[in-house]
Order: structure tokens, then sequence, then C-alpha cells
């Protein structure tokens, strides 16, 4: 009994004395106070004069009807922080930012619109989308703005920049201008993480994002790659993405790796020692062990190093082009099966079989993405990246944690692509004449 009556008190001290309080109404009546009393042009104007303090921010990206959560509560430390500087007396900009232009205002809209690809886009008109587009960024940024200043957000919303400004563009135009006379513009022929919907290149950045990959299953391949002159024996290769085959036109290996050469049943095969392991052939028996040797740390860049033909079996859409015989206008994506199959019949296929492991697709979309050679613009990072590194290493990043993945994201960077080839972005001010 003695325990019950302890809980019944506990219960009871804890218990809201008084009327309940409304939240709700509190807030709205502190924001009619500060709208009667004109509490921020008071504090801007009682600091006007003082130290400098500008507050660079990140803008949000203008593309929701509704402010989530995360946006939020990112908001509420820009908030509380600035209105740390106010109280020590600092004169600051409180200029909000949106993030107008870029795919993911494309996707939306696409979806608005019933679309499903750039060739729909352009047979709806591409100033038609374009405008939608802006609506949609327009209608975003009235709710972000309202949404923010219910929360009690404190900035000065008359004053927002926007990124698809004449301003913007104009500046942003100045810095590859400058970038340009450095030489650090160029423009590369490569192959890329590409998204199939879109119609568009990844960037090494978009490619690390935590959402950027998910389990898949594929129907992977082991393929013999015969030896000239030496009666069955072949090279192994394994590849999860069949699709890639018919545009092959060499075999690297790589030198820090191990190789078996390897009796399997009534032929002789060259393998990592990794794949061999893995692969678990009872009938199988090593014969030697190798060490790799002539490998570039791509196979795109190999090949350009060794001056090889380079083959760009599919297009925009990831569909095989013209001169792949029966898998022209294919997607490439959907023919694992056959060209196993055609494999099979050339007596060059050893084993398929479903691999499950963690596989990319565009973030926006969730397409799953295929590896393309495209022209793309790119900014060159080996005299950019010293200085990046340099310039981080003097912030104060909080927690200090934030400022290690910062310095690693930098040291590992690759040359950043900016092109998109797509329609609702920044403008590009680049013109090829007739001689490049």
């Amino acid at each position: 009994m003695a325990k019950a009556s302890e809980k019944a008190a506990e219960r009871t001290r804890f218990r809201p004395v008084g009327p309940k309080l409304d939240l709700p109404e509190l807030e709205h009546r502190v924001l009619d106070l500060w709208e009667r009393e004109q509490s921020f042009a008071a504090l801007r104007k009682k600091n006007a004069g003082g130290p400098r303090f500008s507050f660079i921010d990140g803008p949000i990206t203008a593309n929701v009807e509704a402010m989530g959560v995360h946006s939020m509560w990112a908001r509420t430390y820009k908030d509380l922080y600035q209105r740390y500087k106010a109280m020590l007396g600092y004169d600051q900009r409180y200029q909000n930012g949106f993030d107008c232009q870029g795919l993911w205002v494309e996707v939306q809209v696409e979806r608005e619109l019933n679309l499903n690809s750039k060739r729909d886009i352009e047979t709806y008109g591409i100033a038609k989308f374009s405008e939608a587009c802006r609506q949609r960024v327009d209608r975003s940024a009235v709710a972000i703005t309202k949404h923010s200043i219910r929360m009690g957000q404190w900035m000065d919303w008359a004053n927002s920049y926007y990124t698809y400004s004449d301003l913007n563009i104009s500046h942003i135009w100045h810095v590859l201008k400058l970038v340009h006379e450095k030489g650090w513009l160029y423009k590369g022929h490569r192959s890329m993480p590409w998204c199939a919907r879109c119609g568009t290149a990844l960037s090494q950045h978009e490619m690390t994002m935590s959402d950027s990959y998910r389990e898949m299953t594929h129907l992977s391949v082991y393929v013999r790659f015969p030896i000239d002159g030496k009666e069955r024996q072949s090279f192994l290769v394994w590849t999860t993405t069949p699709w890639t085959l018919p545009a092959n036109v060499s075999l690297a290996v790589n030198p820090e790796l191990d190789y078996v050469r390897a009796k399997v049943g009534d032929e002789v095969l060259i393998v990592s020692e990794e794949t061999f392991e893995q692969a678990k052939w009872p009938d199988a028996k090593v014969l030697e062990t190798l060490k790799g040797s002539a490998f570039g740390a791509e196979d795109f860049a190999l090949s350009k190093t060794e001056k090889l033909p380079v083959l760009v079996p599919i297009d925009e859409m990831a569909r095989f082009v013209a001169g792949y015989g029966w898998l022209e206008g294919k997607e490439a994506r959907d023919v694992a099966r056959e060209i196993a199959d055609d494999l099979q019949r050339r007596g060059l296929l050893f084993r398929a079989a479903d691999y499950t492991h963690r596989y990319p697709e565009c973030w926006r979309c969730h397409e799953e993405i295929v590896f393309r050679v495209a022209d793309e613009w790119f900014i060159s990072m080996d005299d950019l990246r010293p200085k990046l590194i340099d310039a981080a290493a003097k912030v104060t990043w909080l927690p200090p944690a934030a400022g290690r993945r910062m310095q690693n994201w930098l040291q590992n960077m690759g040359d950043w692509n900016i092109s998109r080839k797509r329609y609702w972005g920044l403008p590009l001010p680049f013109y090829t004449c007739a001689n490049g």
C-alpha cells in the first residue's frame, strides 16, 4: 500500500496546475506583439553602426509547399546564432536566400505536368516548362517565408535573394570567367554516372550522398576472354553490368592484386584470387599464382593512356545506338539475360547468377543509373584543392567531426562536373566556335 501511495503522490507532484497552457495561442500573441511594436526594425535601428557581422545563409531549396521539420530545425539554429550576435550589438544583414534552380525542381514539375522525360518536356514546350518551374519556385518561396515567420525567425524577408535573378547569374558568370582565365575550366570526355530518365550526368558529390545507393539484384556473368594461341585457356571476367560488354575493347588487370591460373574442368582460367575463392568451384585446381600489370585508376582513364578506341554504345536514354546489331534501340538495363544467352551460344559464358549488392541510383527520381561516356564541363581541382584544404583548416567547425569530414572530402574530391544538359538551371555561357 505504501508503494501505491508514493506513486500517486509522484503523479500529483507533476500534474499541471491552473488552466492548460495553449502554446500555439501564446506564439501568435508574441508574433502579434512583434508586429505591433516593430520589434525587429527597432533591433536593427539600435544596432545600426555597430560592429559588422555577416551571416551567409545557405539558401533553402525553393521546391516545397510546406517546410519539413529538418528545415525548421536548421533555421532555428540560424535564428539563435543571429539573435545572440544581435544581443552583443552587431549590425547584421539578415538576408535570407532561396535556391531556385536545378534538376530537383524539374523533377517535381514533371510530376505535376505528368511528364516523364526530356522528350516529354520538349514536346510540351521548353519555354512553358521553364515558366512552370519558375511558378513553382515562387509559390514555394512564399510558403517558406510564411512558415519561417510563423516559427519566429527574424530575417529581412523583403530583401531575400533568389539564385535565378540576373544579378546572381551575372556574378556566377564572372566567377566562371575567372576560372577560365586561370585555365581551370575544360570540357571533358569521360565516363560518368548517368540517369537515363533525367537525361543527365551525376556529379561525384551526388554519388556520395547517403540516399544514392540501394540494394538491388542484377544478373552477373562470368565471361571467358580467350587467349590467342592457347587452346582452351581464357581470362575470366566477372561483371554485374553485362550491357557494358558490347563496348569493351580491352582487358585490364591490377598490379596490386594476386591472380590464379586454375584448372577448371577441361579448361584453364586466369582469374583474381579473391574471385576464385568466392566462386568455390568444387573441381578447380590452382596451377600458379600471378601478379597483375598495366592497370589504370579507372577503365576509361586507362583507355586514354593506352590510346584505345572509345565506344559509346548508349544514348541519353540508355538505349543502344545504331551499329550494335540486335541490341539497337533496346534499353541497356533490360538486356542482361539476352546478352548472357548470346554469350552462351558463342561459348563465352562460363556462368550466370543473380547477385544482390548496393548499387547507385539517381537521388532525385530513384531510377537505377548507368555509366556513360559523355562530354561535360568541369572545373579542375588540382590547383584549387590545396587552397580549399588550407581554407577549411582555418574554420572553427562545430562539431569538430564536421571539419574532419570536410577535410577528407576535399582531399579525395575529383574535378567538379558543372554541366547538366537540362532546362531549368543556371545557363552556362559557353559558346564553341567552328575551330573548337
